[in-house]
């Protein structure tokens, strides 16, 4: 089985699904079996590795990479049933959303925002609690405190924090306990949903790209703009960002406050927050809207960033 790793969560967490756990020996981590990619040489970053066979009952290997090294312990950890049918998840600070091959949805953790969607007055779910949705769930991403997922026929919903307008529904006022529609994609057929920290990316089945959320306002100076519409605004609804009209966009990620977008042919438009040079433009500087990386190795099924 090939081996992937996915980057997200504000301590930079990874998952990687693999036949055995890797080996270890003195604390270090022998990843020698990885076939895609390598594990993250982000400092303070953790892999969680786990078997995907049908017998599921084996321990969980967590690591903490720091620099070239990284140390590691085995933890024996609750295994529900679903993961036999497969499972993605989402997950950022105090809480963690999963999906799996079926289609429903599932949470853990703490949220007193209501992230978790069970109401108002569950705030904690020790173990992965379904949440009843009319239909299968296709994606499901994690911002803060709010949590944003796709259905089978392209509804978008959200729950938790809505502060910023992350939940696309001004109705939701300051928070949502359960899951809400998101107002403003009616007649649009959403796809594949991305949150940042406070912000939110949508893909339509036609390619077009959407954003709502916090866009940089409250911020020092002209910089940020992570909704990528030519200013800093933060909006409660979504809207389509012109500025990727006729692309044809077939993937999107978001960081904590930049964004990410591949197109067909294989371009990568970034924008955001630029600090640490994390746009990939040579600079440091905050893009306000969708520009093209000139020269990229990526491939649309390479996608992800760590929402630090």
């Amino acid at each position: 089985m090939q081996l992937a790793w996915r980057a997200f969560g504000r301590r930079k967490m990874a998952i990687c699904a693999a036949p055995s756990p890797p080996t270890h020996h003195n604390n270090t981590c022998n990843y020698s079996s990885v076939s895609h990619g390598h594990p993250p040489s982000v400092p303070n970053s953790f892999i969680l590795q786990h078997s995907n066979a049908t017998n599921v009952q084996i321990p969980f290997v967590v690591c903490r990479v720091k620099a070239a090294r990284a140390s590691c312990m085995q933890r024996r950890l609750p295994t529900p049933h679903f993961v036999r049918g497969g499972i993605s998840a989402a997950g950022i600070r105090q809480f963690s959303s999963m999906q799996n091959k079926a289609g429903k949805l599932f949470v853990s953790g703490w949220s007193n925002s209501g992230a978790l969607g069970l109401g108002k007055d569950v705030v904690k779910a020790k173990q992965p609690t379904e949440i009843p949705i009319p239909e299968p769930v296709i994606d499901v991403s994690c911002g803060k405190k709010f949590t944003v997922f796709v259905t089978e026929s392209g509804k978008v919903y959200s729950m938790g924090d809505n502060k910023n307008g992350e939940l696309g529904n001004p109705n939701a006022g300051s928070s949502s306990y359960e899951p809400t529609i998101v107002h403003g994609l009616d007649g649009i057929k959403i796809v594949k949903i991305a949150a940042g920290q406070y912000h939110v990316l949508a893909l339509s089945d036609i390619g077009e790209v959407y954003s709502w959320g916090w866009g940089g306002s409250g911020t020092p100076g002209a910089g940020v703009g992570a909704l990528g519409h030519g200013d800093k605004a933060s909006l409660p609804v979504p809207k389509r960002i012109e500025r990727l009209n006729g692309e044809k966009i077939t993937n999107i990620s978001c960081g904590a406050k930049h964004s990410v977008a591949l197109s067909q042919d294989g371009t990568m438009f970034t924008w955001g927050h630029g600090e640490q040079g994390r746009l990939g433009h040579g600079n440091n500087t905050d893009f306000l809207q969708p520009e093209p990386i000139s020269e990229s190795p990526v491939r649309p099924w390479q996608l992800r960033l760590c929402k630090t």
